[in-house]
């Protein structure tokens, strides 16, 4: 091997590493690998924030979108999905009627809370909104591997970010 096909590997493994370690990878990739959208930037303006994982049957979980830009941003409130992995890969659980939305200052809040299907009379259906929170469903989740995924736009720029989480029980 010469001296210079073993200096590319180097910097190779080097760039890859590096890339691991300061999250220089695509944010688009970890986004649209569960929504399948290539259109929307992966958390651009906008973290998501939930429980790791969520008891089958309750409580109902918390997603909570902050705003990490130095502008405002809006939530597309009403834009919200819940996916399950699949061996097919990610598929649509429930999404929200889309339309409502909210300004988020820099480093503003707003959640869902998602109502989880206990077989119970789900009175109130989907969209029951407060003036922070929005209570979302109910959502029929069984064992297995999840995401909650909130959408937003900065002048004209569409973004999404995702929150994995585990249903156990």
């Amino acid at each position: 091997m010469t001296e210079k096909v073993t200096r590319r590997a180097a910097l190779g493994v080097l760039g890859v590493g590096l890339v691991s370690l300061t999250g220089g990878a695509s944010r688009r990739s970890r986004c649209a690998v569960v929504t399948g959208r290539t259109g929307a930037a992966c958390a651009d303006a906008l973290s998501l924030s939930g429980p790791g994982t969520v008891p089958a049957g309750g409580p109902n979980p918390e997603f909570v979108a902050t705003n990490e830009a130095d502008t405002r941003i809006d939530v597309e409130t009403g834009d919200w999905a819940v996916y399950r992995s699949t061996s097919d890969g990610w598929r649509t659980v429930a999404a929200g009627p889309g339309g409502a939305s909210r300004t988020l200052d820099a480093s503003g809040e707003t959640g869902w809370v998602l109502l989880l299907d206990d077989g119970r009379d789900a009175s109130g259906g989907v969209g029951t909104f407060s003036t922070q929170t929005r209570y979302v469903g109910p959502v029929d989740v069984e064992p297995g591997e999840h995401a909650f995924v909130a959408r937003g736009r900065r002048d004209g720029t569409r973004f999404e970010s995702v929150a994995r989480f585990a249903v156990v029980g």
